[in-house]
């Protein structure tokens, strides 16, 4: 290299200058003239840069960032199925015990309880002093906030609550029907009542039918239903086919009779069919729940096709509650002379009759006085029965001695009605009746018994031998 072409370096910093440059463009030092001598002999070493830095592509970016979420993800839902696993729910707390190895445990679950009724307003059956509404119209244990035992919250729609006036008993109704309850459905406590059989006036008791005039008296559909602790000593089959309903398969073509199983009820049925004038189907009910503390008779009745789903309802619905149970005395014969049916069966009001008249009237009461012995309904014998033997004699005490003796099993033979005739005696009000007993294996008794108006009814007054007999089944 020739020496004009040969580089100037600037003898501060070292840097590479243009011949004639007076100045460093580097460092600003001034470049003397004499720097080409004073520039360094040996050759200086080119610099390397370092490879420039690449930055990361976008899409790499967001590729990563997906794979860290959906790594979380994987994390949440194992955490989440370990959990489940072990059974800690975090919602099992709201949601109560969902029960062991149930495929649907930690789902709220809802429970169905037998329907109770309340009188056609708000108020709920079977519950207590301690219960009341929660806010939402439902009937809860103010102790526990849970609904009371046996109770419903709702009827089903298009039904009405209806239960009695102790809250004993209970069932849903059309809201077309018309109801009575208590006393309205006993009224007198007659012998077409259940309370007759009872001895004792039933306050458990609902009649209810589209048409509760043509109920009581030409028939129609509608259900007459009693709940009673002093009828449970009897069983299904006596309350279904005996007592208040003897005589039913006179009326009516007898049908499947079944066990009723509903809940926690258990019993029979008695399906009728064509009774009456109608040609009605019937349904006869005894059922009681676990324990037999109290028992249900219920009498639904299908007049027509229309009404049977509203009556296979009811009898899905009714509901009882043996502990809230009341009851009072039946009335006294006297209390109900003017209606002298309701005090006893075949009885016959004597006012303004003949000597004639209160004979057929006093032989009509003896009459059926002894076809309810022979059908075994002690009951009605009871309660036409003069007051002094009523008084001498309790209703289980009568029962139970005629059940000893089997009274049924014979035949009564009424042979002579005579009136009595003396002067400390009324006219037309005491009679005495001849009867012949047809006992079993055909022995044959002779009995005198006297038949007297008592209380405003024919009653059956026992003559002192009649008592030795009564008397000696009681020993």
């Amino acid at each position: 290299m020739d020496e004009q072409n040969r580089p100037v370096y600037c003898q501060q910093c070292g840097s590479i200058a243009q011949a004639g440059d007076r100045f460093c463009g580097v460092c600003g030092e001034e470049i003397s003239s004499n720097a080409q001598d004073a520039a360094p002999t040996q050759e200086i070493p080119t610099q390397v840069p370092p490879p420039p830095v690449v930055p990361p592509r976008r899409a790499n970016r967001t590729l990563l960032i997906g794979i860290a979420a959906g790594a979380l993800v994987v994390l949440l839902l194992a955490g989440a199925g370990a959990l489940a696993l072990t059974g800690l729910n975090p919602l099992a707390g709201m949601l109560g015990d969902a029960g062991g190895d149930d495929p649907s445990a930690g789902a709220p679950q809802t429970t169905q309880t037998p329907s109770k009724t309340a009188t056609t307003s708000d108020d709920q059956p079977g519950t207590s002093s301690d219960s009341k509404e929660n806010g939402e119209g439902d009937v809860v244990d103010e102790k526990s906030g849970d609904p009371p035992s046996g109770t419903a919250s709702r009827p089903a729609p298009g039904y009405n609550l209806v239960q009695t006036p102790d809250g004993s008993l209970s069932v849903e109704v059309p809201p077309s029907w018309g109801v009575e309850t208590g006393e309205d459905s006993e009224k007198q406590a007659g012998s077409n009542t259940w309370s007759y059989y009872a001895g004792e006036y039933l306050t458990s008791s609902i009649s209810t039918a589209p048409n509760l005039d043509a109920w009581y008296s030409t028939g129609t559909s509608g259900a007459y239903i009693v709940a009673s602790k002093a009828l449970a000593q009897y069983t299904d089959d006596d309350l279904i086919h005996s007592l208040l309903y003897a005589n039913k398969d006179q009326n009516c073509t007898k049908g499947p009779y079944e066990d009723y199983d509903r809940s926690s009820y258990s019993g029979k049925i008695q399906t009728w069919y064509d009774c009456g004038a109608d040609n009605a189907t019937t349904y006869t009910i005894a059922a009681s729940p676990e324990g037999r503390e109290c028992v249900v008779v219920l009498d639904a009745r299908i007049s027509e096709e229309s009404d049977r789903k509203a009556v296979e309802h009811l009898i899905d619905t009714f509901d009882v509650d043996c502990i809230r149970f009341t009851s009072g005395p039946l009335p006294s014969p006297s209390a109900s002379a003017s209606s002298s049916a309701s005090a006893a069966p075949g009885a016959a009001d004597l006012s303004n009759d003949t000597v004639d008249d209160s004979e057929s009237k006093a032989l009509a009461s003896v009459e059926q006085y002894y076809k309810y012995v022979e059908q075994g309904d002690y009951f009605s014998t009871y309660y036409m029965l003069s007051d002094s033997d009523r008084a001498y004699y309790t209703l289980d005490e009568w029962v139970t001695a005629n059940e000893n003796l089997d009274s049924q099993s014979a035949d009564y033979v009424v042979t002579d009605i005579v009136e009595v005739k003396a002067e400390d005696v009324a006219p037309n009000s005491t009679y005495v009746v001849a009867v012949t007993v047809y006992l079993p294996q055909g022995a044959v008794d002779y009995r005198e018994t006297n038949f007297v108006y008592d209380s405003g009814f024919w009653a059956h007054r026992l003559m002192m031998p009649e008592r030795a007999i009564f008397d000696a089944a009681l020993e």
